[in-house]
């Protein structure tokens, strides 16, 4: 009796052990050779579901994007335009814990690939586009302004430099800041863009 495969949690499982490389061992360390060890497989069935090594970290860049724009977008939802709140879900999006620690340190890893792959970069700029928007978003609730006000939109991609500059601290230098120093830098933050915007 012929196997049956499931294609869809193949590609995922694809996508899981490209992940995984990446975040742990670099982007040198994803070759195909590397990732159908990884899932049992020989190469030439590695390309049955994916056409390309591009394609497989284009599909990682992708979720691990959606993966950490799913919970902002829920946490800054659910926040309401409260500035405490909002600078929790802030914080909550940093790399404290390892699941959000793997997705900052692949989407880092794809930074540098961006660089030379047109592909890989617009992706990215997808990616920020969405999370500028929801924190246009946010704050625009908060201060009662409209999203695409000039000062709403400033206050976003001074956040969004902000959240960057964290993020990439924490992979970088992990012992430098904990949850509680993390947590007064951001609170400051918003505190003083919701100060700004009332202006």
């Amino acid at each position: 009796m012929p196997l049956i495969v499931d294609h869809v949690a193949k590609r995922r499982e694809i996508v899981d052990a490209t992940w995984t490389l990446i975040a742990t061992e670099g982007f040198e360390a994803a070759s195909m050779r590397r990732i159908a060890k990884h899932v049992g497989a020989t190469t030439g069935q590695i390309t049955h579901y994916f056409e390309s090594k591009d394609a497989i970290l284009l599909s990682v860049l992708t979720d691990a994007n959606q993966a950490g724009i799913d919970r902002f977008r829920a946490d800054l939802v659910a926040a309401k335009g409260d500035g405490v709140a909002i600078a929790n879900a802030i914080v909550e999006s940093l790399p404290l814990d390892d699941v959000r620690l793997r997705e900052w340190r692949a989407w880092l890893a794809f930074c540098g690939r961006a660089a030379t792959s047109t592909a890989l970069a617009s992706q990215h700029q997808r990616s920020y586009v969405t999370w500028r928007r929801l924190l246009a978003e946010t704050f625009a609730r908060a201060s009662e302004r409209h999203p695409d006000d000039d000062m709403v939109t400033l206050a976003a991609e001074h956040t969004m430099a902000v959240i960057d500059g964290l993020g990439m601290h924490l992979i970088l230098e992990p012992d430098v800041h904990d949850h509680a120093s993390l947590n007064g830098i951001i609170h400051r933050q918003v505190s003083a863009t919701l100060q700004s915007l009332e202006q």
